[in-house]
């Protein structure tokens, strides 16, 4: 299955003083398949993007770069996606956390809120709900 960006869900670039450097967004992703898509989906829409497997990857990764935005799947192999969150709260709190999930439900939803999380997308939603929700906070600069 390919994923194709939609134009009318290309985020923009903003204001005089909008950064030109390519927008950096941690994909953090246990599925192989779904990470290589989501990321290439991503990428295609003019961000930068660094996949990890699981909690450990990601806060290694995360220890020496700053990112932008993180995308987190819910269900991790070695941790939950809201402990996750949590860190990136507490040690990078300017920095975008997206919720991205099938399993999401209410109650979810609202742990995740106290988490940390900024917003969720469910997975099961069509490719430009995701590039949406990242434009919301993340515009890459090659979408003018």
């Amino acid at each position: 299955m390919s994923l194709t960006v939609p134009p009318d869900v290309l985020p923009h670039r903003s204001g005089p003083g909008a950064a030109l450097r390519t927008p950096r967004l941690l994909l953090v992703e246990p599925e192989d398949k779904d990470r290589r898509r989501f990321a290439a989906l991503l990428e295609q829409a003019g961000y930068g993007v660094t996949p990890a497997r699981s909690a450990r990857e990601a806060r290694r990764t995360a220890a020496g770069i700053p990112y932008d935005a993180v995308i987190i799947e819910a269900r991790l192999p070695d941790a939950c996606g809201l402990a996750l969150a949590r860190w990136f709260r507490r040690y990078a709190p300017a920095t975008a956390v997206i919720l991205h999930s099938a399993a999401a439900d209410w109650e979810m939803y609202f742990r995740a809120i106290e988490a940390g999380v900024r917003d969720a997308v469910s997975k099961l939603s069509p490719a430009g709900e995701l590039l949406r929700v990242v434009g919301l906070y993340v515009r890459p600069p090659s979408a003018e």
